[in-house]
């Protein structure tokens, strides 16, 4: 019995870490799937559902549909919503049925954003991972479209403040974790520039180039660590700022690190 696991975390699914991460972004996320048990995410996995709304839709996928390869209902149905909502993007995701039937969704993506001419773009999510992936999938591609929008370069020598990388309440539940973070660096004169991606919006996450530093708080969030590290060269930090960890993160912020990524978790420099 010493190896008997009392408590055991809900296992979520990479689509529905994907839709954590948009859902404060002011864009419209499309499921493709017949739905059924993607309601789990509404009931279970997402808690702001309480007190914001963001724009989340399920394609209803019928058999017919599937078995005909029949994508125009599909684009028709997003092109319609999207031109009645305007969203600063479309979000598509896969569930299962869509991954196993090869729908080329990138394609699909492509033609959407020709008939609304708003930004659109598919994640290779399946449902087959856990939601740790849909995260970085989904933050990496933020980051990357930012980068393509706001094509700015900070010297480094104007750069401050942090952007704290990897928080949805997947990981940090809605218990004043994410406020204790971004606290915890103002508390020391340190701004917090853009939170991908909670209390934030896509205007705040525009803004995330003048920051010094970036923190990873979680895996979901060293994916756009990596990629504003290449387009910005903003160094990355690994690690939760709690305890002897937060003191060395804020040790290695007032030093200059040459740019250098550090996982304090493992206490290894990269």
């Amino acid at each position: 019995m010493k190896q008997v696991n009392r408590i055991i975390s809900t296992y979520s699914a990479d689509v529905f870490g994907a839709v954590s991460a948009l859902f404060e972004l002011g864009g419209m996320i499309v499921i493709h799937d017949p739905s059924g048990c993607n309601s789990t995410y509404t009931t279970h996995d997402e808690p702001r559902w309480f007190d914001s709304k963001t724009l989340l839709y399920i394609s209803a996928l019928t058999e017919r549909d599937a078995i005909l390869g029949n994508d125009k209902k599909f684009i028709d149905d997003v092109t319609k919503t999207a031109l009645l909502q305007k969203p600063k993007f479309i979000a598509l995701l896969s569930a299962q049925m869509p991954a196993m039937l090869g729908i080329d969704m990138n394609g699909i993506s492509k033609v959407i954003e020709k008939n609304t001419n708003i930004k659109t773009f598919a994640l290779p999510t399946t449902s087959m991972q856990d939601y740790s992936v849909g995260i970085s999938l989904a933050l990496k591609k933020i980051a990357g479209i930012i980068i393509e929008n706001t094509k700015k370069h900070y010297p480094p020598n104007l750069r401050k403040g942090v952007n704290i990388l990897g928080l949805t309440p997947l990981d940090f539940a809605l218990n004043g974790a994410d406020k204790a973070i971004t606290e915890f660096f103002e508390n020391q004169d340190i701004p917090v520039i853009s939170t991908f991606a909670m209390n934030t919006d896509f205007d705040k996450l525009n803004n995330a180039y003048k920051a010094a530093y970036n923190i990873v708080v979680s895996y979901g969030g060293l994916s756009a660590a990596k990629t504003m590290k290449k387009a910005w060269n903003i160094p990355y930090i690994i690690g939760l700022p709690v305890g002897m960890v937060g003191e060395n993160i804020l040790k290695l912020i007032k030093t200059n690190n040459n740019g250098a990524a550090y996982n304090l978790n493992l206490n290894l420099k990269k």
